[in-house]
């Protein structure tokens, strides 16, 4: 769905090149589809919850494997304090693959390829949270 457009009030013209690129676009990108599941257990009569949880975030860029979907993994536990009052303490855990191109001497060489890493992420998060009811 992604396309650049030119307003009517500009010559067309001057923008080609920017125009061009919507075919790039829809060559190298595809539709996705986040996917996210969780559930809770509620334990010692709704004052205890229990939570886990998963999402998969994929590339849009048709070139790149599932390696490259975001990934995530949450466990959470919450105590009703009070009926107004709840506290929250949740991990999640996110992964994901990323390549990185680093272009040396391109000035030098317009034909240079760069050199290309791949690198493999994980981040770490614990959250905590309080809600208060005002009624």
């Amino acid at each position: 769905q992604l396309k650049y457009d030119v307003p009517n009030d500009r010559n067309h013209d001057d923008y080609i090149d920017l125009l061009n690129q919507n075919k790039d676009f829809i060559d190298s990108m595809r539709a996705v589809t986040s996917v996210s599941i969780g559930t809770e257990l509620s334990l010692l009569q709704n004052k205890l919850k229990l939570r886990g949880g998963f999402r998969n975030v994929p590339s849009a860029l048709k070139k790149l494997g599932a390696d490259y979907n975001k990934k995530y993994i949450s466990a959470g536990i919450g105590y009703q304090v009070d009926k107004n009052t709840l506290i929250q303490l949740t991990y999640v855990r996110e992964s994901w693959k990323r390549d990185k191109y680093y272009y040396y001497d391109v000035f030098a060489d317009s034909y240079a390829k760069p050199l290309v890493t791949s690198e493999d992420y994980v981040t770490s998060k614990i959250l905590f949270g309080a809600q208060f009811n005002f009624r």
